[in-house]
């Protein structure tokens, strides 16, 4: 959170800077003072915007670390959920049988899995049933899968797809998953090139809950899903309060529309509006003001009214 406040005041202070600028033209314009080109002002804006996106876009990686991502393994029964959920808690957690549908409700574990916090639940296998018990269970599972902010989809590829697979499969389409193709330790006769094709290759691994091969490239996925490509996992600046992403869209929003200004050419003026907005929102999250900054900004830094 720390690393985040001082990112948001710097970008806050990078605009100040340019309001800075803009009210000493507009309000001493016979002083002489060096006027900058829009070309000059758009750019130091655009690179707060660009600053902005980035931390918005990350922001879903601050709640994680606040909250925990919410995880369901899901598949059809005996293709090794509750194998692999022992492997990543490294203990028997749940009972794992050579018999269908032995896991009738979910079980919910949460653990740090390569410096990612999980909220991991192990549901009971979806498929058709007449028991009325396990019936509840797969009910259970797919409530969870809809609430789930990703999915792990367990296949057997000791197995071909069948009809329960491909429901499931479908059931996550468009969904944030990873297939996980189980019992890797056997011979393969899944189509994983087709699975690839079908969700993406980053998203279809090959691993083996009974031997533990796999559980690291996985590990690495879910750091790369959670943290982005750049793996900023510590020292990076995470959003990790709904009101201050609030704030921040509403600042991104206002600094966009004092570049369309600029780039119209409008008066200087234009410009400082939406800039106030911006920084008035930012300093809600830092909790900075603008009172008196701007007017003492621009007699530190330019030789005006003397």
């Amino acid at each position: 959170m720390a690393n985040c406040l001082k990112k948001i005041k710097g970008l806050r202070r990078n605009l100040l800077d340019i309001v800075v600028n803009l009210e000493a033209v507009i309000d001493y314009p016979e002083e002489d003072i060096e006027e900058i080109t829009f070309n000059t002002v758009s750019e130091g804006m655009e690179r707060v915007k660009q600053e902005l996106e980035y931390l918005l876009k990350h922001a879903h990686t601050g709640k994680i670390l606040r909250e925990g991502l919410q995880t369901v393994i899901v598949g059809r029964p005996n293709v090794g959920k509750s194998s692999l959920l022992n492997a990543l808690l490294s203990e028997e957690r749940a009972i794992v049988s050579e018999y269908a549908g032995t896991t009738r409700d979910v079980i919910e574990e949460q653990l740090l899995l390569g410096s990612v916090p999980l909220v991991l639940v192990d549901t009971a296998g979806i498929r058709q049933t007449e028991d009325y018990v396990e019936k509840i269970g797969v009910a259970r599972s797919k409530e969870r899968l809809d609430k789930a902010e990703l999915a792990v989809v367990v296949l057997d590829g000791s197995q071909t797809l069948n009809e329960e697979d491909e429901e499931i499969l479908n059931a996550v389409a468009g969904k944030p998953c990873v297939i996980i193709v189980n019992k890797g330790d056997r011979p393969q006769v899944n189509d994983l090139t087709a699975l690839q094709k079908r969700f993406g290759k980053d998203r279809v691994l090959l691993l083996s809950a009974k031997t533990g091969g796999g559980l690291e490239q996985f590990t690495a996925w879910l750091q790369s899903y959670v943290y982005g490509s750049e793996h900023a996992i510590s020292g990076g600046a995470y959003v990790q309060n709904t009101r201050h992403e609030n704030l921040l869209r509403e600042a991104l929003l206002s600094v966009e529309e004092a570049i369309r200004a600029a780039a119209s050419m409008l008066p200087y003026d234009c410009l400082v509006i939406d800039l106030h907005k911006a920084i008035d929102a930012m300093g809600l999250i830092t909790g900075d003001t603008l009172q008196d900054e701007i007017i003492n900004e621009i007699f530190s830094k330019f030789c005006v009214g003397k």
